[in-house]
């Protein structure tokens, strides 16, 4: 990913939280294939990057590529939005898109049986109510393996990029912040704010 230095996030914190904030991602094996699914981050105590859990269906075809590949790319994408050069004090300005963005590079494995239904398990106690094992048992779970196949991506490498209009004026900062509340765009607003509270 390209990456101007200003917009460089190295801060494995901050890449984390993006990560789990939106954890809806594309999924890349390195045939090509590709895949939107949700991942979930499983971090590591030790402050390593961690892995990502994940499944797709059986008949897509990038889950053979999961089977026989080694390697996968996981892009996250945050909060965006167009950035109008009209909310800029500075006179002569073109417009740009600002957002943030996370790419995780490394290698992947088949996960199956005991193992597989206990990621499941921790991907379902990340988004259902409290209860949901009462609808779906460990049993009924079980038999739904067959049409999915899970696999842990071991987070090698993490590259990150926060493009929060950091190489700006602090005025057309502020402008463009007003322009993107009076859009709704208060996501992006608060990156941003943050991005450029020094």
């Amino acid at each position: 990913m390209y990456t101007p230095k200003a917009f460089a996030c190295e801060d494995l914190e901050a890449l984390h939280g993006l990560m789990e904030a939106y954890p809806f991602a594309i999924l890349i094996t390195s045939d090509g294939a590709v895949s939107h699914i949700p991942l979930l981050l499983l971090p590591t105590e030790d402050g390593e990057p961690g892995t990502l859990f994940g499944h797709v269906a059986r008949p897509n075809p990038q889950a053979e590529s999961l089977r026989t590949l080694s390697y996968a790319t996981a892009v996250f994408s945050g909060p965006h939005g167009y950035i109008s050069p009209c909310w800029y004090e500075t006179a002569l300005a073109v417009p740009t898109w600002n957002y943030a963005a996370v790419h995780v590079h490394g290698s992947v494995r088949i996960i199956e049986g005991d193992d597989f239904l206990a990621r499941l398990g921790q991907l379902l106690d990340r988004y259902e109510p409290e209860g949901w094992q009462e609808r779906m048992p460990a049993d009924y779970l079980r038999k739904q393996l067959p049409g999915i196949v899970g696999f842990e991506l071991t987070i090698e490498r993490l590259e990150g990029k926060l493009k929060l209009s950091q190489n700006k004026p602090q005025a057309d900062i502020l402008g463009a912040i007003a322009g993107l509340e009076a859009e709704g765009n208060t996501e992006l607003v608060t990156l941003m704010r943050e991005a450029n509270a020094a």
